[in-house]
Order: structure tokens, then C-alpha cells, then sequence
């Protein structure tokens, strides 16, 4: 579904995993004011804005709704993050991870596990805390038992804590440290999230069309108990080792290089942006003749990193999550030659229209893989004729959207541009009204709605969901002209006719008022 502009209070996310009736689920969310998001907060937020509402992106088997509502919880911890997890060593069953990796994850030396990302699940981080290296060893035996192509010990001289112990003031005044933590991926929901052919949903992520991540076991030497003098690597093991010397400064390194010939750009720039307000000067790097570069003197913090270079597309990479002393990185960089893509905004009479916000998202490389700008989209507005430019974009394929008050871009979700573009586009709107009304609850509990088109869920159809405001009242802005069904958000799969709902029809510039009582 394509998400409308709405109006309300208290947005949050919410993923499900499963569908209503399917059994145990899982509920991951992530309120726009929660500090506690780390990495995948600030990746997988970062593609959602307040005027989205829900988003089907075409996973069959596991659809995923961003849904803006409150929380509720099934058989799982919630807290206000975008996960759900447990505190202990009690055992999890198996969710259908590699061969072996139930064996580790249910280690006693395990103090917490949480699972994310918010829009699907599938990866779940196991972390622990051990008496000594012995202990480590221990987890290494099973880890190199686990039937996958590859598995990955990463080496770190962090000091690290667990993020799931340190959530709000759940780690007040307690030791949240952990020795080393083990992360795995439910091959489906990978692919279904990240290599979904009919989407491109996830082009911004560094996943995106990747196969799945190997099974990652990261042990922290920052604290003197977990010596790395004796650390035993088991045969099968690949190492990568991230340490720097213990106390000494953050760094990345890495290469710019062309993604047409391979060869090194001299001169690229790779800057560092903080995903949070820092004082003080950032470092810098410019690549050398070999395209190499060095990212010295950063300091503890969470960064975005890009690269820039004449004649190119710039690109952004990973967001470095809390980087830490001791921690050394290493980056790649395969820049795009430079394109435009330009065209017309035009209402259905064919009059221009102005000042709409024209989005170039999702945007891939000819490589096939993702190719984020800086601020992971590339967006522009058209002028006084309706005429728009969006520079910066590599050659490949990218998704537009327009957004304009009073109108809507059919399409938006499943048409893709190839860049360079052979022609100037055309962006035909259609018109929109607004949907407003209130929701009582006999209880008299805050209520949440939902909205989309009565011919059901598909890749493409538009829909939208928000908490309530005081007294049970809501409005939907921009809701393209057409038939919907609104209801509690609490009931999924909505059907014309089913109880609490109402089906209403939206017809350009007016606007549609409906109340509903739940029974």
C-alpha cells in the first residue's frame, strides 16, 4: 500500500509478523521520541516519514504493516524500541535459523536476545556474559558447528553493553556489560525483506539483494576477563578482525572506485555526517592515486558515511552504530557516473502544478545493488510550470514520488524510471479528498485507525493508519478518490462489511466524514 498523508498524534510503527489467526506472533515497534533504536533504528526510520501510513510491500508469506499504533504485546516482551526479546538464559525454540544455531543461542552464559528489524523480523542477536576466555571458547565450539556457507568471528576491542539490558531504566544501576554477542538471520525473512524481486522497498539498506548474512559471532576484548591471548578459533571460522589498539580512536578505511571499470578515483571525498548533534570539527579523507582512504581521529558516536567525486553520483554507506574506541572499520565504495531525470507535474486537465515535492527513492545501481544519496533520496520541487530536475542520480533505476496537496501520483509505489531516462516524464496526479471522523470505544481507551482501498491489499494500493486524537477523532488528508474501508486498527485484513467497520467512497476535493462505535 502506498501511505497517505494523515494527521494525529502519538505515531509510532509496528511490524507483525504474522497474520491474525496464525498463532504466536511478534510485535517490534518504534515511537518517533524512543532514544533506544541504535542502527536499525535510525536505517529503517529513516525510509519512513509521519505522513506515511501503510506500507504493503508485497512479502507473501509474511506481509509486513507499518501501522501507526500503539503497542500490544502476544507471547514476547515489548519495550519502546522496534523489537521484542527477553532478559535470562531460559531457553528459545528454534525459528527455523541455520542448522546449530539453536545450540548457541541457548548457551547459559546468555543474559539477553532481542529480534528486529522492525519490518518483518528474522534477525535475532543472543548476548552473553562469561567468567573467562573458557567460556568464549565454549561458544566458538558450537558456533563453528552451525551448518551455513560461512561463519564470521568478528574481533573487537570495544567495551560493549547490551542493548536490550540498557533499554529505558531497565539497566539503571545494574551491570548490562556483555563479552560477546551472536547474531542470526531466519533466511526467509531476509530474502523476503531485502531480494523480494517485486520490491525495491529496502534499496537504501546495505543488504539490499545480498545474500543472507552468515551467522556473526562478535567477541569484545575491551574488558580484561576475555583475554585475547587465549582465544581458540575453531577450522571453518572466518576471522575478521576490527581491533585497534585498545583506548585508541575510532577509524574507517576503505577504497573509491569506479563501478563501471573497477579502477580508483582519485581525489573522492568521503566525509563523516553524526546521525545525532556533535560538537566540534569531523575528519575527512580525500582517496589517493590507489582510491584508498583513512578516516582517522573520529570520535565515539554514530556516523554516516559518503563519497563524492566529480562526474559521479555520490553514495552514502553504513550507518556506524555507537563506533567505539578500539574499533577499526573497513569500507568500499563503487561510485555511478552522474545522471538528471527531468518532467512535468500536471493535474488530469493537464494544468502544471507547482511546488511539488518530486522524490527520487529506492534508487538502484546498474550493479543491481542499492545506491543511496547522502540523504538517502534525492528530492526537488517543480516550478511556477510545473517542470522539475532531480540531479544526483546514478545510472540505473529509481522510484518517484510526488507529493502535493489536493492531488496524488497513481503508480508511485511500482513504476520504475531507468536512469539515465530517454525522455522527459510526465507525472499525471489525480485528485484527493479528505477522510475525517471519530472511533468510540465503550471502554473509552485510546483508539487507533486504519484505512485502505475496499478491493483489498496489494503492492500499490493506498492506505494509512494513525492513533486517534482525544475524544476518538482522526483525518485522513489526501486520500486518492475511490472506495475504502475504515475501522479500529486492531482489526487486520479488514473486509467490506465485517463488524466495526464502515466502506466509504472518497470523491476530489470534498470531504467525507464517518463514525463508528465498536461493538
Amino acid at each position: 500500500m502506498d501511505g497517505g498523508q494523515c494527521s494525529g498524534e502519538g505515531v509510532s510503527l509496528v511490524s507483525r509478523t504474522r497474520r491474525k489467526g496464525a498463532g504466536e506472533g511478534k510485535v517490534g515497534w518504534i515511537s518517533k521520541s524512543a532514544a533506544a533504536g541504535r542502527m536499525l533504528a535510525r536505517t529503517f526510520f529513516s525510509k519512513v516519514r509521519s505522513r506515511l501510513g501503510v506500507l504493503f510491500i508485497g512479502m507473501k508469506s509474511r506481509p509486513v504493516l507499518l501501522a501507526l499504533l500503539g503497542v500490544f504485546s502476544l507471547h514476547a516482551t515489548n519495550v519502546s524500541a522496534l523489537i521484542t526479546g527477553g532478559e535470562g538464559n531460559d531457553p528459545v525454540p528454534d525459528r527455523n535459523w541455520p542448522l546449530g544455531s539453536l545450540e548457541v543461542a541457548n548457551l547459559e552464559t546468555r543474559v539477553a536476545y532481542w529480534e528486529g528489524p522492525p519490518f518483518g523480523g528474522g534477525q535475532y542477536t543472543f548476548e552473553y556474559r562469561g567468567d573467562s576466555t573458557a567460556d568464549l571458547n565454549k561458544a566458538l565450539v558450537l558456533f563453528a558447528k552451525i551448518n551455513a556457507p560461512k561463519r564470521e568471528l568478528i574481533l573487537s576491542n570495544a567495551k560493549e553493553n547490551s542493548f536490550w539490558l540498557g533499554i529505558g531504566d531497565k539497566g539503571k544501576d545494574k551491570d548490562i556489560s556483555i563479552d560477546w554477542h551472536f547474531v542470526v538471520w531466519i533466511p526467509d525473512n531476509w530474502d523476503q525483506l531485502f531480494n523480494n524481486p517485486e520490491s525495491t522497498f529496502m534499496a537504501d539498506h546495505p543488504n539490499f539483494r545480498k545474500p543472507v548474512d552468515p551467522p556473526r559471532l562478535t567477541a569484545f576484548f575491551g574488558r580484561e576477563h576475555i583475554d585475547f591471548e587465549k582465544l581458540v578459533v575453531p577450522k571453518g571460522v572466518t576471522v575478521v578482525d576490527q581491533r585497534a589498539k585498545p583506548g585508541a580512536k575510532p577509524s574507517v578505511s576503505g577504497s573509491v572506485l569506479d563501478m563501471d571499470t573497477g579502477k580508483p578515483i582519485a581525489g573522492a571525498k568521503v566525509t563523516l555526517t553524526p546521525n545525532f548533534e556533535m560538537d566540534g570539527p569531523l575528519p575527512g579523507a580525500v582517496a589517493g592515486a590507489d582510491g584508498k582512504f583513512v578516516l582517522e581521529g573520529m570520535r565515539e558516536g554514530a556516523y554516516t558515511i559518503a563519497a563524492t567525486a566529480k562526474g559521479y553520483a555520490p553514495k552514502r554507506s553504513s550507518n556506524y552504530d555507537e563506533v567505539k574506541a578500539g574499533v577499526k572499520r573497513v569500507e568500499e565504495f563503487k561510485l555511478s557516473p552522474v545522471t538528471s531525470l527531468s518532467g512535468v507535474v500536471r493535474d488530469p486537465e493537464g494544468n502544471p502544478v507547482s511546488n511539488a515535492r518530486v522524490i527520487a527513492k529506492d534508487i538502484v545501481g546498474k550493479d543491481g545493488f542499492g545506491y543511496s544519496g547522502p540523504q538517502g533520496h534525492i528530492e526537488t520541487k517543480s516550478d511556477a510550470e510545473g517542470k522539475f530536475t532531480l540531479e544526483g542520480l546514478p545510472h540505473g533505476e529509481t522510484r518517484i514520488t510526488v507529493w502535493a496537496d489536493g492531488w496524488y501520483l497513481p503508480g508511485s509505489v511500482t513504476t520504475k524510471y531507468q536512469l539515465p531516462p530517454e525522455k522527459e516524464h510526465v507525472m499525471k496526479m489525480i485528485g484527493t479528498g479528505t477522510v475525517k471522523g471519530t472511533i468510540q470505544r465503550l471502554e473509552g481507551k485510546q483508539m487507533a485507525v486504519s484505512i485502505h482501498e475496499a478491493a483489498g491489499e496489494k503492492i500499490g494500493s493506498w492506505g494509512g493508519g494513525m492513533n486517534c486524537k482525544e475524544g476518538g477523532t482522526f483525518e485522513f488528508k489526501n486520500v486518492p478518490a475511490g472506495k475504502y474501508i475504515v475501522g479500529p486498527s486492531g482489526y487486520f485484513d479488514m473486509q467490506p462489511g465485517d463488524l466495526n467497520t464502515k466502506t466509504i467512497e472518497v470523491i476530489a476535493g470534498k470531504t467525507v466524514e464517518v463514525t463508528i462505535i465498536e461493538e
